[in-house]
Protein backbone atom coordinates (compact mmCIF):
# COMPACT_ATOMS: atom_id res chain seq x y z
CA UNK A 1 0.00 0.00 0.00
CA UNK A 2 1.41 3.35 -1.10
CA UNK A 3 1.38 6.34 1.27
CA UNK A 4 0.88 9.76 -0.30
CA UNK A 5 1.53 13.21 1.17
CA UNK A 6 -1.49 15.52 0.97
CA UNK A 7 -1.48 19.30 0.55
CA UNK A 8 -1.42 20.02 4.29
CA UNK A 9 1.57 17.72 4.85
CA UNK A 10 -0.44 14.86 6.37
CA UNK A 11 -0.40 11.38 4.87
CA UNK A 12 -3.03 9.35 3.13
CA UNK A 13 -2.84 6.07 1.21
CA UNK A 14 -3.97 4.88 -2.20
CA UNK A 15 -6.13 1.77 -2.47
CA UNK A 16 -5.42 -0.23 -5.62
CA UNK A 17 -8.57 -2.27 -4.98
CA UNK A 18 -10.89 0.75 -5.01
CA UNK A 19 -8.71 3.06 -7.12
CA UNK A 20 -9.21 5.79 -4.56
CA UNK A 21 -7.35 7.62 -1.81
CA UNK A 22 -8.34 7.24 1.83
CA UNK A 23 -8.56 11.02 2.27
CA UNK A 24 -8.79 14.20 0.25
CA UNK A 25 -5.52 15.16 -1.40
CA UNK A 26 -6.32 18.73 -0.33
CA UNK A 27 -5.40 17.56 3.18
CA UNK A 28 -6.15 14.45 5.24
CA UNK A 29 -5.97 16.43 8.47
CA UNK A 30 -7.96 19.29 6.96
CA UNK A 31 -10.80 16.99 5.93
CA UNK A 32 -10.81 15.24 9.31
CA UNK A 33 -10.95 18.57 11.13
CA UNK A 34 -13.35 20.60 8.95
CA UNK A 35 -15.77 17.91 7.79
CA UNK A 36 -15.78 15.15 10.36
CA UNK A 37 -14.93 16.99 13.57
CA UNK A 38 -16.53 20.41 13.08
CA UNK A 39 -19.39 19.96 10.61
CA UNK A 40 -20.65 16.93 12.56
CA UNK A 41 -20.94 18.96 15.75
CA UNK A 42 -18.41 16.81 17.61
CA UNK A 43 -16.16 19.83 18.22
CA UNK A 44 -18.96 21.46 20.22
CA UNK A 45 -20.04 18.33 22.10
CA UNK A 46 -18.65 17.46 25.54
CA UNK A 47 -19.66 13.79 25.26
CA UNK A 48 -19.93 12.89 21.58
CA UNK A 49 -20.96 9.43 20.44
CA UNK A 50 -19.53 8.70 17.00
CA UNK A 51 -20.02 5.85 14.56
CA UNK A 52 -17.55 5.77 11.67
CA UNK A 53 -17.89 3.65 8.57
CA UNK A 54 -14.37 3.17 7.24
CA UNK A 55 -11.78 3.56 10.02
CA UNK A 56 -9.05 3.58 7.37
CA UNK A 57 -5.85 5.15 8.68
CA UNK A 58 -7.46 6.36 11.91
CA UNK A 59 -7.06 10.06 11.12
CA UNK A 60 -10.69 10.92 11.87
CA UNK A 61 -10.55 9.08 15.18
CA UNK A 62 -7.33 10.68 16.41
CA UNK A 63 -8.44 14.14 15.28
CA UNK A 64 -11.65 13.74 17.29
CA UNK A 65 -9.87 12.17 20.25
CA UNK A 66 -7.31 14.98 20.50
CA UNK A 67 -10.02 17.65 20.40
CA UNK A 68 -12.38 16.01 22.91
CA UNK A 69 -9.64 15.11 25.41
CA UNK A 70 -8.24 18.66 25.28
CA UNK A 71 -11.69 19.89 26.36
CA UNK A 72 -11.90 17.39 29.23
CA UNK A 73 -14.75 15.63 27.46
CA UNK A 74 -15.38 11.95 26.80
CA UNK A 75 -15.49 10.37 23.34
CA UNK A 76 -17.38 7.15 22.62
CA UNK A 77 -16.35 5.89 19.21
CA UNK A 78 -17.54 2.87 17.22
CA UNK A 79 -15.73 2.17 13.95
CA UNK A 80 -16.57 -0.39 11.28
CA UNK A 81 -13.75 -1.50 8.99
CA UNK A 82 -13.87 -4.41 6.56
CA UNK A 83 -10.23 -4.33 5.38
CA UNK A 84 -7.71 -3.11 7.98
CA UNK A 85 -4.61 -1.55 6.39
CA UNK A 86 -1.21 -3.17 7.05
CA UNK A 87 -0.06 -2.37 10.57
CA UNK A 88 3.14 -0.66 9.34
CA UNK A 89 1.08 1.61 7.10
CA UNK A 90 -1.09 2.59 10.04
CA UNK A 91 1.94 3.22 12.25
CA UNK A 92 3.61 5.44 9.67
CA UNK A 93 0.47 7.42 8.84
CA UNK A 94 -0.18 8.12 12.53
CA UNK A 95 3.40 8.96 13.54
CA UNK A 96 2.32 12.33 14.98
CA UNK A 97 0.04 10.50 17.43
CA UNK A 98 2.75 8.15 18.67
CA UNK A 99 2.14 7.17 22.29
CA UNK A 100 0.36 4.62 24.52
CA UNK A 101 -3.02 4.83 22.74
CA UNK A 102 -1.54 4.21 19.31
CA UNK A 103 0.69 1.44 20.69
CA UNK A 104 -2.36 -0.28 22.16
CA UNK A 105 -4.17 -0.06 18.83
CA UNK A 106 -1.17 -1.40 16.91
CA UNK A 107 -0.89 -4.39 19.24
CA UNK A 108 -4.53 -5.34 18.63
CA UNK A 109 -4.67 -4.34 14.97
CA UNK A 110 -6.18 -6.71 12.42
CA UNK A 111 -9.04 -7.94 14.59
CA UNK A 112 -12.01 -6.48 16.45
CA UNK A 113 -11.20 -4.89 19.80
CA UNK A 114 -12.28 -2.39 22.44
CA UNK A 115 -9.92 0.07 24.14
CA UNK A 116 -10.83 2.22 27.12
CA UNK A 117 -8.95 5.34 28.20
CA UNK A 118 -9.35 8.29 30.53
CA UNK A 119 -11.31 10.33 28.00
CA UNK A 120 -12.49 7.77 25.43
CA UNK A 121 -13.76 4.35 24.52
CA UNK A 122 -12.94 2.97 21.09
CA UNK A 123 -14.66 -0.09 19.68
CA UNK A 124 -13.30 -1.25 16.33
CA UNK A 125 -15.38 -3.84 14.51
CA UNK A 126 -13.67 -5.72 11.68
CA UNK A 127 -16.68 -6.77 9.66
CA UNK A 128 -18.69 -6.13 6.52
CA UNK A 129 -21.18 -3.35 7.26
CA UNK A 130 -23.93 -5.54 5.80
CA UNK A 131 -23.44 -7.82 8.84
CA UNK A 132 -23.48 -4.95 11.33
CA UNK A 133 -26.54 -4.43 13.54
CA UNK A 134 -27.66 -0.81 14.06
CA UNK A 135 -27.38 0.77 17.52
CA UNK A 136 -30.82 2.30 18.08
CA UNK A 137 -30.60 6.13 18.13
CA UNK A 138 -27.19 6.04 19.82
CA UNK A 139 -24.89 8.26 17.76
CA UNK A 140 -24.70 12.03 17.98
CA UNK A 141 -22.50 11.96 14.86
CA UNK A 142 -21.93 9.61 11.93
CA UNK A 143 -18.68 9.76 9.99
CA UNK A 144 -19.72 8.13 6.71
CA UNK A 145 -16.37 7.56 5.06
CA UNK A 146 -16.24 4.45 2.83
CA UNK A 147 -14.54 4.52 -0.56
CA UNK A 148 -16.40 6.29 -3.35
CA UNK A 149 -19.77 5.03 -4.64
CA UNK A 150 -18.47 4.27 -8.14
CA UNK A 151 -15.84 1.71 -7.13
CA UNK A 152 -17.38 0.65 -3.79
CA UNK A 153 -21.17 0.86 -4.20
CA UNK A 154 -22.27 -1.55 -1.44
CA UNK A 155 -21.91 0.78 1.60
CA UNK A 156 -23.88 3.49 -0.22
CA UNK A 157 -26.98 1.39 -0.81
CA UNK A 158 -30.30 2.44 0.70
CA UNK A 159 -30.49 -0.46 3.18
CA UNK A 160 -27.03 0.38 4.58
CA UNK A 161 -27.73 4.11 4.85
CA UNK A 162 -30.97 3.23 6.64
CA UNK A 163 -28.95 1.35 9.29
CA UNK A 164 -27.05 4.53 10.04
CA UNK A 165 -30.23 6.60 10.13
CA UNK A 166 -31.66 4.21 12.74
CA UNK A 167 -28.40 4.48 14.68
CA UNK A 168 -28.48 8.29 14.72
CA UNK A 169 -30.00 10.03 17.73
CA UNK A 170 -32.66 12.67 16.99
CA UNK A 171 -30.79 15.87 16.14
CA UNK A 172 -27.67 13.87 15.29
CA UNK A 173 -25.62 14.65 12.20
CA UNK A 174 -24.18 12.45 9.45
CA UNK A 175 -21.34 13.91 7.40
CA UNK A 176 -19.69 12.51 4.30
CA UNK A 177 -17.27 13.72 1.67
CA UNK A 178 -19.59 12.56 -1.13
CA UNK A 179 -22.02 15.03 -2.66
CA UNK A 180 -23.26 12.65 -5.38
CA UNK A 181 -26.93 13.21 -6.16
CA UNK A 182 -27.74 9.52 -5.60
CA UNK A 183 -26.15 9.67 -2.15
CA UNK A 184 -28.03 12.82 -1.17
CA UNK A 185 -31.29 11.29 -2.46
CA UNK A 186 -30.79 8.10 -0.42
CA UNK A 187 -30.02 10.11 2.72
CA UNK A 188 -33.17 12.16 2.18
CA UNK A 189 -35.35 9.11 1.53
CA UNK A 190 -34.39 7.43 4.80
CA UNK A 191 -35.38 10.59 6.67
CA UNK A 192 -32.37 12.91 7.00
CA UNK A 193 -32.58 16.61 6.23
CA UNK A 194 -29.79 16.98 3.67
CA UNK A 195 -27.68 19.98 2.72
CA UNK A 196 -24.54 20.61 0.70
CA UNK A 197 -21.46 22.11 2.35
CA UNK A 198 -18.59 24.01 0.81
CA UNK A 199 -15.61 21.66 0.51
CA UNK A 200 -11.89 22.37 0.18
CA UNK A 201 -9.42 21.87 -2.64
CA UNK A 202 -10.67 20.72 -6.05
CA UNK A 203 -13.79 19.17 -4.57
CA UNK A 204 -16.71 21.63 -4.54
CA UNK A 205 -19.07 20.13 -1.97
CA UNK A 206 -19.43 17.80 1.00
CA UNK A 207 -22.72 16.58 2.47
CA UNK A 208 -24.29 17.14 5.88
CA UNK A 209 -27.45 15.25 6.90
CA UNK A 210 -29.41 15.90 10.10
CA UNK A 211 -31.86 13.49 11.71
CA UNK A 212 -34.98 15.48 12.64
CA UNK A 213 -35.87 16.02 16.26
CA UNK A 214 -39.09 14.50 17.54
CA UNK A 215 -42.06 16.38 18.87
CA UNK A 216 -43.42 15.46 22.30
CA UNK A 217 -46.03 13.23 20.68
CA UNK A 218 -43.25 11.13 19.13
CA UNK A 219 -43.98 12.19 15.54
CA UNK A 220 -40.93 13.02 13.49
CA UNK A 221 -40.69 16.53 12.07
CA UNK A 222 -39.40 16.11 8.51
CA UNK A 223 -38.57 18.95 6.16
CA UNK A 224 -40.60 18.35 3.01
CA UNK A 225 -38.66 20.78 0.85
Amino acid sequence: MRLVETADGSLTAFSARYQDHYHSLAGANLQARELYLRASGVAADKRPRVIELGFGLGVNFFTSLTDVCARDGFLEYVAIEINPVPVKTLETALEKYKGPILENILQKWGRSFTINGKCFELQLMVTDVSNWSPIHEWASAIYFDPFNPKTNPEPWRFNIIDKFYRSTAPGGILVTYSAASAVRKALSLVGYQVEKMQAHGKKRHWTKAIKPERRNDGIKIINKK
